[in-house]
């Protein structure tokens, strides 16, 4: 098994001929961040078998980290096994776990940082090359429960938040993303003291194409916007990845309605997942805990030189 860089024209082929619907391996998203590195994973014979991407960017200025791509829980790692038996499909997996460390390894950088999707769980490669692999958390809702069932899943307090906005007559609405919602989300994640990149919010937000994009705000009874959210779908899974509130009008339930207005939005779409994207930032973890998810690990692998980890763990101490 053999890994290398691949075209964008090379994944979309891969993506068409397996029929992975999967959004954030969709050409027209890839294509939306020029530092994305596409990984092709490839069988003796030469034929594509899987791929995963991640990004080159720099950490604390002076350093390159090899990292999960912004905008994205994890690497997207994605195999098509034709394996029937369990033994031999374990070790197939497996193998696949250990081209991508001899990989990584040959890589220039100084820092690898990458998360891998839920369904990766063997990483013993990882363990045996030094690498350390520290176990994140997100938080995911069956949407095959029936609307009721979900919202008593809410905690108490969420509950609350959600009746209180709908006794008061907030207005939601679906919208396509606009100047105002991009402002609110960037002003948020600026009072919050969390960086982002405003290029690639602005990509997601204006070039990812419409029928794989849920984007939420409420409104007062006048009309001013108080929340908002933006949910990434397939036909699999909804992933939020943006929230927002207003800084000027403010109502305790605006931003629980919006979610849940979403959640309901995926639901009429058939989609199994609704995915809150990696909860390990506190004050967001408490707040997408209240909606009743069902806690799901997965895992990132961390590796870099002695001297930068001790650099980085004044920065960076959930990693190393």
């Amino acid at each position: 098994m053999s890994i290398r860089s691949i075209h964008i024209d090379e994944l979309a082929i891969f993506i068409k001929k397996n029929n992975i619907d999967n959004v954030f391996l969709q050409p027209e998203f890839v294509s939306q961040n020029a530092s994305i590195n596409i990984h092709g994973i490839f069988a003796k014979d030469g034929q594509q078998k899987g791929v995963f991407l991640t990004e080159t960017m720099p950490r604390l200025k002076i350093l390159k980290a090899i990292a999960t791509p912004k905008n994205m829980a994890n690497c997207q790692l994605t195999f098509i096994s034709s394996a029937q038996n369990p033994a031999k499909r374990n070790s197939e997996f497996k193998n696949v776990v250990e081209a991508i460390t001899l990989y990584l390894d040959k890589l220039p950088g100084d820092v690898i940082s990458i998360s891998f999707p839920e369904n990766w769980i063997d990483f013993q490669p990882f363990i045996w090359k030094k690498y350390k692999v520290t176990t994140q958390l997100t938080y995911q809702l069956e949407l095959s429960e029936s609307e009721e069932i979900l919202f008593d899943n809410f905690s108490t307090e969420r509950r609350k938040n959600v009746n209180k906005a709908e006794k008061e007559e907030l207005i939601v609405k679906h919208i396509e993303p606009n100047k105002e919602l991009l402002e609110m989300i960037l002003g948020t994640f600026k009072r919050q003291r969390i960086t982002a990149d405003e290029r690639a919010i602005d990509s997601v937000l204006f070039k990812t194409p419409s029928s794989s994009i849920i984007s939420t705000m409420t409104f007062d009874i006048n009309n001013n916007p108080l929340a908002c959210n933006v949910c990434l779908v397939d036909s699999h899974k909804a992933t939020y990845l943006f929230g927002g509130y207003s800084s000027e009008n403010k109502h305790e339930g605006a931003g629980a309605l919006a979610m849940w207005n979403s959640i309901k939005k995926a639901k009429e779409r058939s989609i199994e997942i609704f995915d809150f994207e990696g909860s390990m930032i506190p004050q967001i973890e408490k707040y997408v805990r209240g909606f009743g998810g069902k806690i799901v690990p997965f895992y990132r692998v961390n590796k870099s030189s002695y001297l930068v980890e001790v650099l980085l763990k004044t920065k960076e101490k959930t990693r190393f």
